[in-house]
């Protein structure tokens, strides 16, 4: 028995650990340098995207905001225009008031007269400061009202509702402004509506 054991393990040689020749272990290296360089790519590529990706969203926000803003003051432009209507029509109305005073200085209702432009005269200095607080709203928004009376008419900056003839005047310079244009951020967000000249020459 012990014999055949003894036989057996003649016939069966030991089994030794294989050794990885040098050119298989340059192969292998190559192999992993060529994994890691493929890795790092997708990664770089998969980073510049999503950099990219953050810039665009970054950019569509911004222009909503933007966008957002410009209807809020769109939306505050027509009030403020109602304010400098009230001032004109209330200063208008206390100059009457001041010469209706003066032409009855000597009558028994010169006393009511002094009293009642002196509360106009309040009320025009409580509505200049509430325009005033809301112009100085708007210009930190970057609003700017547009310079265009006595200038050549620009249809970049302005719309012409009228043409006005007016003799030895040149043709096309803005005469009257109907309704102020104003820039957001040097953008024109509302044309002026201007009144322009047309000249003629009488013979």
């Amino acid at each position: 028995m012990e014999q055949k054991r003894a036989d057996e393990k003649q016939r069966k040689p030991e089994r030794k650990p294989a050794k990885k020749g040098i050119e298989e272990i340059k192969k292998e290296l190559e192999s992993c340098q060529g994994l890691r360089e493929e890795y790092l790519s997708g990664w770089q590529r998969t980073r510049a995207d999503f950099i990219n990706y953050k810039k665009e969203e970054e950019q569509r926000i911004k222009k909503l905001l933007e966008w957002e803003k410009e209807n809020l003051i769109l939306e505050i432009l027509p009030i403020l225009d109602n304010f400098e209507l009230a001032e004109k029509n209330l200063t208008d109305e206390l100059k009457k008031e001041q010469n209706i005073s003066k032409a009855s200085f000597h009558c028994s209702l010169g006393k009511e007269s002094k009293l009642s432009f002196r509360s106009l005269d309040a009320k025009i200095e409580g509505l200049k400061q509430i325009k005033k607080q809301m112009e100085e709203f708007l210009r930190i928004q970057g609003v700017e009202e547009i310079d265009v009376l006595d200038k050549k008419f620009d249809p970049n900056t302005s719309e012409a509702v009228e043409e006005i003839k007016k003799e030895g005047a040149k043709s096309g310079f803005v005469l009257t402004v109907i309704q102020k244009g104003y820039y957001l951020n040097e953008k024109v967000i509302r044309p002026a509506r201007v009144k322009i000249t047309s000249s003629f020459f009488s013979c």
